[in-house]
């Protein structure tokens, strides 16, 4: 027949199961703050949309259209409703006029994009050199992002930068900038699929695409 303390000690058993269980329930409910699914990628090697590929991308009540051009080592030449742009392919605001040398090569050391992985660079305004930028890229996850009909896999990746206003040499103004996106790049694809923007300056917006067209491969590939 079951004594007294046997009884007790399968309820202390049994609380103890029933609370570890909901600690761990809400441990992973907290870990993973991206939206679910989160698909497991390997590192992914730098790439970028063919030539000739075209992004169609909504904003509020905004579409616009991004043709992609001729890759320039980690950038992307492409033109933007009609405007020329080199920048990555990871994110617009990377402009590969406003990176030093030795800036380029910290931010290509992002690839191969992998969970985790964060780089530091510095961005510099090439008019006269009037502004500076202290950039942070970071790896922070993974999702499935719905295209059309699709489900498209991505990495995330969340984007930091803040700078002041320089005149000339040391001379500064008081107006400091910060500013922050996480973008949604698809490797399948060599273009993000998702952006979302703010900044100090109560700019705020996200793009997503709606549809797109890949380039021709090349010949024999």
């Amino acid at each position: 027949m079951p004594t007294r303390g046997s009884f007790a000690a399968v309820w202390v058993v049994t609380v103890f199961i029933f609370v570890a269980g909901a600690q761990s329930t809400a441990t992973s409910q907290v870990a993973n703050p991206l939206d679910t699914p989160s698909p497991n990628l390997p590192g992914a090697p730098f790439s970028v949309a063919r030539p000739g590929s075209v992004f169609h991308f909504q904003r509020g009540q905004e579409s616009h259209k991004i043709v992609v051009g001729e890759a320039d080592g980690y950038f992307a030449n492409y033109v933007s409703d009609g405007t020329p742009q080199i920048t990555s392919p990871l994110n617009e605001r990377v402009r590969r006029d406003y990176l030093a040398p030795r800036d380029v090569a910290e931010f290509n050391k992002i690839w191969p994009l992998a969970i985790g992985k964060s780089v530091h660079y510095q961005r510099v305004d090439p008019r006269a050199n009037s502004r500076v930028w202290n950039d942070e890229i970071s790896v922070v996850g993974t999702e499935a992002v719905k295209v059309g009909e699709k489900m498209i896999d991505t990495f995330v990746l969340r984007w930091h930068s803040a700078g002041e206003y320089v005149a000339y040499g040391s001379r500064r103004t008081s107006l400091p900038w910060e500013g922050s996106s996480t973008t949604w790049f698809a490797p399948s694809l060599g273009w993000f699929v998702k952006v979302k923007y703010s900044d100090n300056y109560n700019e705020k917006w996200e793009d997503q695409l709606t549809a797109y067209e890949l380039g021709p491969l090349e010949a024999g590939r």
